[in-house]
């Protein structure tokens, strides 16, 4: 293992509810009950809306939908959890001399508010963001992208994910990837992932054995 790339959000940081309750808020402003709400997590913003637009047969064009959730969730950023041991690991990777990466689908301009306010910009090697690629997860995309810039092969990789579309995507890129169970999704709509984890204490210990390492 030369390089781990994590997701940011639901993976590094607590975040995945902030988003529900921005699609939530943009729905009530078009008088639509949040009941009705599909959100995918991992897949970005923009590609939410463009999925519930034909769902709920909307004519508000996703870009401006996708706007309206991206300023609520940028307003609320102070609400933003670190997940414990996260950074900790970070750091252990550090000192190991393992090459650190960033994947997420967020756009580089909302992407590096998190990163600023989380106090976690400095601790990457490199950041791949979602408006570098075409597609985005659970195409392998992102991912690849990730490790072109590092100079990794697939085999040398390790892809930390929280989300199904995340594990796809990893997989699809060739990696090794570990999923970290959150209570967004269930073990078994993680279970592309080659190892399952609860917490970043269990991911360290993967990144400890040897047929990781």
């Amino acid at each position: 293992m030369k390089a781990v790339i994590f997701d940011l959000d639901g993976t590094l940081i607590d975040n995945e509810w902030i988003y529900d309750r921005a699609f939530c808020a943009v729905l009530k402003n078009l008088n639509i009950s949040c009941e009705q709400l599909n959100h995918t997590p991992g897949i970005g913003v923009r590609e939410n809306w463009e999925k519930m637009a034909k769902e709920l047969n909307l004519s508000q064009d996703p870009r401006d939908l996708t706007k309206q959730t991206q300023d609520f969730y940028l307003d609320h950023l102070d609400e933003i959890k670190l997940r414990k041991g996260a950074k900790d690991l970070l750091h252990d990777l550090k000192r190991r001399r393992i090459r650190i990466g960033l994947a997420t689908s967020t756009v580089a301009a909302v992407a590096g508010e998190v990163l600023s306010v989380a106090h976690l910009a400095n601790l990457f090697d490199s950041a791949t963001f979602g408006d570098e690629v075409e597609h985005k997860k659970p195409a392998p995309d992102i991912f690849l992208k990730a490790m072109d810039k590092e100079n990794l092969l697939p085999r040398e990789t390790v892809i930390i994910e929280d989300s199904p579309a995340g594990v796809e995507a990893g997989k699809a890129a060739g990696a090794f990837v570990i999923a970290l169970k959150t209570d967004w999704f269930t073990r078994d709509q993680l279970f592309r992932a080659d190892q399952i984890a609860t917490n970043f204490a269990e991911v360290a210990k993967l990144l400890h054995r040897d047929h990781v390492s």
